[in-house]
Parts: structure tokens; C-alpha cells; sequence
């Protein structure tokens, strides 16, 4: 069984390394199951995401990082296209009911500015964090579970 609280420590760790939410879950999750390769090209795939403002209203990137490591750890075990949606569901809402959103700008909206900036205060470091921290764990729940 994963240790969540080393799960934990080590994404809010990393994320001071990374600054990117999804490239931090996402390598983070793949090194923790023993996919070093593949945590190596996902983050060349996430590069995009480097710099990603929330004013763009996409998905939260500790969500995206944890859906991209997510399908891959299912695929390698296995599990049919079917099952992994099916999982993926289910990561999307647990962290759409402790966020309330999947919305990155929805989350950060606490830390929104009159300028329409976000600036990277303790508050929002804080918020990064904890988002950083639910989808890892959210998704290795489920890893745990194959």
C-alpha cells in the first residue's frame, strides 16, 4: 500500500522545483510507480503547460498531470480503454468535490487581482499545493485499487 504522506510530500516538493502543476503530478505519480522512462517523456509532453496562466480557464494542471500519469499506469497494467475512462471519471469527480471545479481559474479565483493577474503570493503557493497534493494522491487511490 502507497504511503500517501510521502505521496504528498514529494509533489509539494517538487512543484518548487518544476513550477508547473501538471508536470509536478504527473512525474511525481510516474517515478512513485516505477515508470522513470515514462516520467521523462511526459515531461517533455507537458512543456506546453510551462507558463500556463489560469486566466486561460482550462482544466486545473494538477489535474491534467494526474489524468496523463493516471491512463498511462492503468494502460501498462493493463486495463482496457473502457476501464481506464471509467477510473478517470472517477478521479474527475473526487477532485471536482474537494475543489468544487476542475477549473484552474475557478480555483485560484480567491487570489485574483483587480489587474486580472494571479500573482504567486503564499496564499496561492498554498493553493498550488494543495491541488498538487489531492491529485496525486486521488490517483494513486486509485492505482492502489488495480
Amino acid at each position: 500500500m502507497s504511503n500517501y504522506l510521502d505521496l504528498a510530500n514529494q509533489v509539494k516538493e517538487k512543484l518548487l522545483s518544476y513550477q508547473n502543476c501538471a508536470i509536478t503530478v504527473a512525474c511525481v505519480l510516474l517515478d512513485y510507480n516505477d515508470f522513470p522512462q515514462a516520467s521523462a517523456t511526459l515531461l517533455k509532453s507537458l512543456v506546453p503547460f510551462v507558463g500556463y496562466a489560469p486566466e486561460e480557464k482550462l482544466m486545473c494542471g494538477s489535474a491534467i498531470g494526474g489524468l496523463a500519469a493516471l491512463s498511462f499506469i492503468l494502460s501498462e497494467k493493463g486495463l482496457s480503454t473502457d476501464d481506464i475512462i471509467g477510473n478517470v471519471v472517477g478521479f474527475k469527480r473526487s477532485f471536482n468535490e474537494d475543489f468544487n471545479t476542475l477549473v484552474c481559474a475557478e480555483i485560484l479565483e480567491p487570489h485574483l487581482q483587480e489587474d486580472g493577474t494571479y500573482p504567486l503570493s503564499a496564499e496561492r503557493i498554498e493553493t498550488c499545493n494543495k491541488t498538487v497534493e489531492r491529485a496525486a494522491i486521488i490517483a494513486q487511490q486509485i492505482i492502489d485499487l488495480i
